[in-house]
């Protein structure tokens, strides 16, 4: 009955179709009629001839033409065959036997919530009779588990309801958008995020349904006119260029439309606006280090898929990207292998939405993707053994299999950094129980707004454990702005004042939100060595309080790492660390104790023995403590984070000065230096055989020179064959004296003076004391 309606409908047509032709454009609010699709259609190659000739023969003809046209262009051209559908999707349910149970579930959420013929302004009900939130109607303008849908139609052998449902949904978008009756403003249907996810889904259940003999000539042409009525909606809505994940997904989607149905006029500009626009994307949003500038670890993922999507569809079809596309887009994947765990895992870094309370991300679906892309051995290292269930429907079979035949290798790099996205990466191998930490010290200058109040904050994994995690959160959350500041981070805060400050929430009532204000950050010094890396920053985030404030790391690669936090202000203030983890206090050792299932552990312990007191909190399951220094105008705590592996590495003793860790000594009563013939005068001394890290350094004596530091310093020393070799570990520049200036080079230039004024942080200090006199 459906497909006589149809013939009727374009017999009626017949008339005005030998019409001369006008000049006409896709248009943004209407559908188009099948006279003004066949006259956008461009001769350019004979089937488009044949059916612009048979239009002026038989509109039914011609029109079941076209829809064959784009039925045969799409088993050719689009990321899978449809012809091979049931082989595939065998194929799919062998790989992934878990997969159909949770489309199942989508696919009956989405019907149970609203029906075919649903509204698109709020307010309305669910089926169930319940106010449709915010939330639920952004996922519905995405169109998120209709794919889910299309999938349970063709495992529930062809029942074809969901195709019925699927058709009338479209319908009624469609009409209700020409009613001017669907949600604008904060949650608008047609907003390029939303739209650009609903082009995307309808595109891939369009070429599902296309296997289908239910999926008629009729449904086809509708689904065609509405794809072309939403790209010209899309290609007006993105003409202004707005920096975001939001504007790049309008662009993803008009550059597949484009390229899918670039037979029909206009749509070669759609393509070249979409491919400038997600090329200007990159340069301006991916930075020179390869991450993406909102900093979140899922926003990230999900530009790289937006990316790739148009990547492959062109690479399909024949079509060239620009030079900057092709390398900024596979520099994304070097970034997220330079953040990897070595458990191959990825950190929790800023807004992750994945999995709400987990502590980590997963690596090995996306990195798949890469190793299969571009064959790098360092991206199959980390790799998953089958192709992930979310690349499987837009990989042809030839690459898929790539995967049997990837050669496996560990990243040749071990600490490197991000520095233009600020994050720095201390690491020490790439075995599951080797260490590693990240620290978050930048802001995006461009849109902030998935930033979290963590500046300077750490997160650390070490034996197989995240020792100092981080959390995914989720936007709906009513304690989603408390996940997104510093109680559930791994930093440094004044007077139980958090980093991020005035909350601003979305428009649309969705949960999600920002802070209008962040501390700003600068990197003072990062250097990495085969024994040891040091970070060094700042942030202006209680400035307006008076108090600066500094954070230092130095990672011992063969066992703990050392915090120093330094505050100053010119009048008295709690300063406080937090960390996170569940603790108890340690009387005999005096640390902190977090353990883990598998009995690997974290002990926290300060240096320097002063009155703490210590807040334990408790949050969904998670936990924290913030330790406090009371009323002071200056303060440094001095912090040892060690990861022991088990139970018998743990800190044992009665107290902080004399102990061990490992092979290192902690301000040992009495050191050593006959070896060395040095003498050190400093507040900390941690050192192993020949190597010591001074805090609070004041003097280093040795023959007949000595240095002399106007303030104390924080240095490392190291002596190797008669050599002297000083490292700054320094915050600001600092003036040194020396006793004489034989054969002393400061930065590879012998000195000649006894006073150095403004020596930087990392300067190197060398001395061959064997011409020492």
């Amino acid at each position: 009955m459906k497909a006589f309606h149809f013939i009727i409908f374009c017999f009626l047509l017949t008339g005005t179709l030998k019409a001369k032709s006008t000049s006409i454009e896709i248009p943004s609010n209407r559908l188009l009629t099948d006279q003004e699709l066949i006259e956008l259609v461009s001769e350019s190659n004979d089937s488009m001839h044949l059916i612009k000739k048979e239009y002026n023969n038989s509109a039914v003809n011609a029109v079941i033409m076209l829809a064959e046209y784009y039925k045969q262009f799409f088993a050719e051209h689009f990321y899978y065959d449809w012809r091979g559908l049931h082989e595939k999707f065998n194929s799919y349910k062998k790989l992934f036997p878990e997969k159909m149970m949770e489309h199942q579930r989508r696919a009956k959420e989405h019907t149970q919530l609203f029906s075919s013929n649903t509204r698109w302004k709020l307010p309305f009900k669910t089926l169930d009779g319940n106010e449709v939130t915010a939330y639920q109607l952004r996922h519905l303008a995405r169109q998120h588990k209709a794919f889910d849908m299309a999938l349970v139609n063709y495992y529930e052998d062809n029942r074809n309801n969901y195709i019925e449902y699927f058709i009338n949904q479209v319908k009624s978008l469609n009409q209700n958008y020409f009613d001017n009756n669907v949600e604008t403003g904060g949650n608008d249907v047609f907003e390029y995020f939303r739209s650009g996810y609903r082009i995307f889904n309808w595109l891939n259940i369009h070429n599902i349904y296309l296997s289908s003999e239910v999926y008629e000539t009729e449904d086809q042409m509708l689904l065609i006119k509405t794809f072309l009525y939403h790209g010209a909606e899309m290609y007006k809505r993105t003409k202004k260029f707005n920096n975001g994940n939001h504007h790049t997904k309008g662009l993803m989607s008009l550059a597949l439309l484009s390229i899918m149905f670039r037979d029909i006029k206009g749509t070669e500009i759609w393509l070249k606006h979409a491919l400038d626009g997600l090329t200007r994307h990159l340069e301006e949003e991916v930075n020179e280090d390869g991450f993406q500038f909102e900093r979140s670890i899922h926003y990230h993922k999900g530009d790289i898929n937006n990316y790739f999507y148009v990547y492959y569809l062109a690479k399909l079809n024949g079509i060239s990207l620009p030079e900057v596309y092709l390398t900024r887009f596979q520099s994304m994947f070097d970034a997220l292998i330079k953040l990897a765990f070595p458990n191959k895992t990825l950190p929790v870094l800023q807004d992750d939405t994945d999995g709400p309370w987990s502590e980590f991300n997963n690596l090995s679906s996306v990195i798949t993707l890469a190793s299969i892309l571009f064959n790098n051995p360092s991206y199959s290292y980390f790799m998953e053994e089958k192709v992930p269930s979310e690349y499987f429907w837009f990989l042809r079979d030839k690459d898929i299999n790539k995967i049997e035949t990837s050669n496996k290798k560990p990243p040749e790099f071990l600490s490197t950094s991000l520095p233009k996205t600020g994050y720095y990466i201390m690491r020490n191998g790439w075995n599951k129980n080797d260490m590693c930490m990240i620290i978050s010290a930048g802001l995006s200058a461009k849109k902030p707004d998935h930033q979290h109040g963590d500046m300077l904050g750490l997160v650390a994994y070490a034996n197989e454990s995240n020792v100092l995690p981080n959390y995914q959160v989720r936007y709906y959350l009513n304690d989603y702005n408390f996940f997104k500041n510093s109680l559930v981070k791994n930093v440094a805060i004044v007077d139980s004042s958090l980093h991020g400050k005035k909350w601003i929430p979305n428009s649309g009532g969705s949960g999600f939100g920002k802070w209008k204000i962040l501390p700003n950050p600068n990197t003072i010094l990062w250097q990495s060595h085969s024994d040891y890396d040091v970070f060094i920053g700042t942030h202006d985030g209680y400035k307006n309080d008076g108090v600066t404030y500094f954070r230092k790391v130095i990672f011992i690669k063969d066992g703990f790492w050392i915090v120093k936090d330094l505050f100053e202000a010119n009048s008295n203030h709690n300063f406080q660390q937090v960390w996170q983890g569940h603790y108890t206090f340690e009387d005999s050792s005096k640390s902190l104790r977090s353990t883990f299932a598998n009995g690997c552990g974290l002990d926290i312990l300060q240096l320097r023995q002063e009155d703490y007191y210590y807040n334990y909190g408790s949050f969904r399951g998670k936990g924290n403590v913030v330790v406090n220094s009371g009323l002071k105008n200056k303060f440094d705590y001095l912090t040892i984070l060690y990861p022991f592996n088990n139970f018998e590495e743990r800190f044992s003793g009665t107290g902080v000065d004399g102990m061990k860790i490992k092979e290192w000594s902690i301000n040992a009563k009495f050191l050593d230096y006959q070896n060395d013939q040095i003498k050190i005068e400093g507040r900390d001394i941690i050192n192993k055989s020949s190597t010591y890290f001074v805090f609070d350094c004041e003097k280093i004596k040795f023959a007949s020179n000595e240095i002399m530091f106007l303030s104390p310093a924080d240095v490392t020393i190291m002596v190797n064959n008669g050599n002297i070799q000083v490292n700054m570990l320094t915050h600001q520049n600092l003036e040194l004296r020396f006793s004489n200036i034989e054969n002393v080079i400061v930065n590879g230039k012998q000195i000649n003076e006894l006073i150095l004024k403004d020596v930087s942080p990392g300067s190197e200090i060398f001395i061959d004391r064997s011409k020492v006199n």
